[in-house]
Formats: structure tokens, sequence, C-alpha cells
């Protein structure tokens, strides 16, 4: 018959024993966990955009070799109107309701933010189905007098280099280089915060336009 002190020791020896295996099971599977633990909850510790840009980049850059755009008047948009420039290019429905609207101003604000580089950015709304109405056309007036309005030429098929392959359709806001390349484009229901510093780092990094 075992004594009371014996049971004492074998209860912890058991007790060591289980603690030392929770030990080796911390120390090699501990770093295990944490990794899932921090690939599960990505979003709340890394940066909005790791890779830098805000927007979707077009891998490699997408060249414009002919403009597929005309003026609201039909008169041809040549090339040299979207060179020479940092392009803004919104492409939306001619009525431009509530959604088209929110998108022109964060636009607007994202030009304005660039202070003394204003002048290397213009800005162009591109009415996807019919031409702007007379509302349309006066909110444009009013509220972005210095947008430039333009429609597609004949069919869509024009604007397929627009196509990014993340997106379901065309609606949404590019960036174009100095040489009419497109470089970046954006959801229509991008944040203007986004277009900022995108353009503020184009424009920093950039000896063109």
């Amino acid at each position: 018959m075992e004594s009371p002190m014996a049971n004492d020791e074998q209860t912890r020896d058991r007790k060591s024993g289980r603690w030392q295996l929770a030990l080796v099971l911390v120390v090699f599977l501990g770093p295990v966990l944490v990794a899932v633990l921090l690939y599960a909850n990505a979003e709340r510790w890394l940066p909005d955009n790791p890779s830098g840009q805000h927007g979707q980049l077009f891998e490699p850059v997408e060249p414009l070799e002919e403009v597929p755009f005309v003026s609201l008047d039909g008169q041809p948009l040549g090339a040299d109107d979207l060179r020479g420039k940092w392009t803004v290019v919104v492409l939306a429905a001619g009525a431009c309701q509530q959604g088209c609207r929110q998108t022109l101003y964060k636009v607007r604000q994202a030009h304005k933010a660039q202070g003394k580089n204003i002048g290397r950015v213009q800005r162009l709304f591109v009415a996807l189905d019919s031409p702007p109405g007379e509302t349309a056309r006066g909110f444009l007036a009013k509220e972005h007098p210095n947008l430039d309005l333009a429609k597609p030429v004949g069919s869509k098929e024009g604007l397929a280099p627009f196509r990014h392959p993340q997106a379901r359709g065309l609606k949404g806001v590019y960036v174009l280089d100095p040489h009419a390349n497109l470089v970046l484009r954006y959801s229509p229901d991008f944040r203007a915060k986004g277009l900022i510093k995108d353009l503020e780092s184009l424009l920093k990094h950039s000896t063109i336009g």
C-alpha cells in the first residue's frame, strides 16, 4: 500500500509533466497560431495599401493609340488633347445623377489638393450613354466650370483599353499619364484621399507633364 507521501509525489510529477508538455506546445505551435491569427485579421493591422498606390494599376500601362472621344458638339479630340498633362477621366452616365456628382466632387477636390501642381492635371467627363441633358449641363457648368466634356466615338468598342481586368464595367475614374497611357483606375465609390495621394506621388516623381 502506497503512502500518502508517495501519492502526493506522483501527483506532482503528473502535473509537472503536463506543464512541460504545454510549454513544448507553446514554444513550437505558438508562432504558427500567431501567424494564423495575423493572417485572418490582416485588414486590421495592414496599411490600406501596402504596395503604395490606392487605385488599380494597369500592368503594363495601356496606351491610347487613338482617342476614342469627341466633344459634345462632335468635334474630335486629338491625341494632343490628352498629352502634355496628367488627365483624370470620369466615365459615367450622361444624366450624371447623385453617384456621378459625388464622383466628380471627389475628383475636383483631389485636383485642388495638388496645390502648385494643379496646372499639371486636367479633368475630363465622358458621358457613356446619351450626352448630358439641360439639367446635367447646368450642374456641370456651375459646379465644374473647368471640366472638359466628351462622349465616345460611335460604339463603346473604342473604349476597350479602359476595361480593367479587375473591373466589371467601364464606369469609374481613370488616370492617364502625359503620354496618354492609362495608368490607374478607381471604382465609382473610391475614396478621394486615395486619389489625392496617388496624384501627389505621380506628380512628385514624374519629370513629364
